[in-house]
C-alpha cells in the first residue's frame, strides 16, 4: 500500500510539472475560423451564445449552426442573423452534426462549441495568438456557470488531461471548447464514420496522435476558457461521467490503465484512510499549480470538500461502470 501511495503522489507531480511549464504561444497570425455549433433543443441557451458572439473581438470568424432534429423550434432564432443553419435528416448525433457542419466551412480552422456555452470576448483572438505551426488540435478549458465547485472538478479533468498531454499521452478534451485545422478534420471524418460516438472529441484527440498528423496542444490563456450550463440534475452528471468512461476506456491502453490506477487507489485509500492524506497534498499542489495559470486559485478554498466528492465519484464510477455497463442516455438517446 505504501508503495502504491508514493507512486500515486509521483504521478500528481509529473503532472503539475505537465502543467506547469506547459507553454504558450503567442504569434501574429489572421486566421479565419469557422465556429460550428451543433444543437438539439437549445431554444433557451442560444440568446446567450449568439450575445457572446457578437461582443467578440476578434471579427474573422463564421457561425454554422446544425439542428440535430431539435423539437422545440429554436431555429426560428436564427430568422435575423447572418449565419448558416443546416439540419440533419437521415443522420443523428453531435459527430454526424460536427461533419455536416465542417462541410460548408470557409475557415482554415473549425473550432467547435456547444449551445449552451458562453465564450468569452476574447476567446477568438486569444485563439488566433495561440495557433502555431507544430499543432493542428487545440483544446481549452471548460468552467461551469454558477457552479464553482464542478467548475473546481472541471480544472481537474482538464488539467490531468493537459498533463498527459504534455507528455505525449492522449487522454480528452472539451467538445465545447475544441479547434482544429479543416484539412486534419476532413482525415479525421474519413477515418471515422460512427455518428454515434459517445465522445467524438476524444476520439479526434486520439485519431490525430495514432496517425500522426500533428501535435495537440492545450491553451492554458483565461481568455480562451468557455463557460458552459451547469449540470440540471445529479443523473445528468453521473450520466457524462459514464459516457465519458465509456466512450473513452478503449481508445488507449495508457488511458485505460491510468484510469484503472486511480480507482484502485482510490477504493484502497478509502479502506486504509491514512493513505488519503498524502493523496490529497498531491492533488492540492497539482490544482493549484493549474489554477494560478487561470488565476483561479481562490476556487481552493472548496478543495476539501472537492477532494472528498472526488475520490468518491471517482470510485462509484468505475463501480456504476464495471456493473452496469449497458446503455448510456444522454439529450434524450441512449448509446
Amino acid at each position: 500500500m505504501i508503495i502504491l501511495c508514493v507512486f500515486y503522489v509521483i504521478v500528481f507531480l509529473i503532472l503539475t510539472l505537465g502543467v506547469k511549464t506547459y507553454a504558450l504561444k503567442n504569434r501574429k497570425h489572421k486566421n479565419f475560423f469557422s465556429v460550428i455549433v451543433p444543437f438539439r433543443n437549445e431554444k433557451k441557451h442560444l440568446p446567450s451564445f449568439l450575445q457572446a458572439m457578437k461582443n467578440q473581438s476578434w471579427p474573422h470568424f463564421e457561425m454554422i449552426f446544425v439542428n440535430d432534429h431539435s423539437a422545440d423550434q429554436g431555429e426560428e432564432l436564427f430568422s435575423r442573423e447572418e449565419v448558416t443553419v443546416l439540419h440533419l435528416i437521415d443522420e443523428y448525433g453531435k459527430l454526424a452534426a460536427l461533419g455536416k457542419g465542417s462541410t460548408m466551412a470557409n475557415g482554415d480552422y473549425l473550432t467547435f462549441t456547444d449551445a449552451d456555452c458562453v465564450p468569452p470576448p476574447k476567446w477568438l483572438e486569444s485563439l488566433n495568438r495561440s495557433i502555431h505551426e507544430e499543432a493542428v488540435l487545440y483544446a481549452g478549458f471548460v468552467e461551469i456557470r454558477g457552479s464553482s465547485f464542478f467548475t473546481l472538478d472541471m480544472y481537474m479533468l482538464i488539467g490531468i488531461a493537459a498533463g498527459l498531454d504534455f507528455y505525449r499521452i492522449p487522454s480528452s478534451c472539451a467538445g465545447g471548447n475544441l479547434t482544429v485545422r479543416r484539412d486534419i478534420y476532413e482525415l479525421f471524418l474519413m477515418e471515422n464514420t460512427d455518428s454515434e460516438s459517445l465522445t467524438e472529441d476524444a476520439l479526434l484527440l486520439h485519431t490525430v496522435a495514432k496517425h500522426r498528423w500533428g501535435d495537440s496542444f492545450f491553451l492554458f490563456d483565461p481568455n480562451t476558457v468557455v463557460k458552459t450550463e451547469k449540470y440540471a440534475s445529479v443523473k445528468e452528471f453521473v450520466q457524462q461521467r459514464l459516457r465519458w468512461l465509456k466512450g473513452g476506456y478503449r481508445l488507449d491502453l495508457r488511458l485505460f490503465l491510468f484510469l484503472a490506477f486511480i480507482f484502485v487507489c482510490h477504493v484502497l485509500f478509502v479502506l486504509s484512510p491514512l493513505y488519503l492524506i498524502p493523496a490529497a497534498l498531491a492533488q492540492f499542489v497539482f490544482l493549484r499549480t493549474l489554477l494560478k495559470r487561470f488565476d483561479r486559485v481562490k476556487l481552493l478554498y472548496l478543495f476539501p470538500f472537492y477532494f472528498v466528492f472526488h475520490v468518491i465519484y471517482t470510485i462509484l464510477s468505475g463501480l456504476l461502470f464495471l456493473f452496469l455497463s449497458g446503455e448510456v442516455e444522454w439529450k434524450g438517446r441512449k448509446y
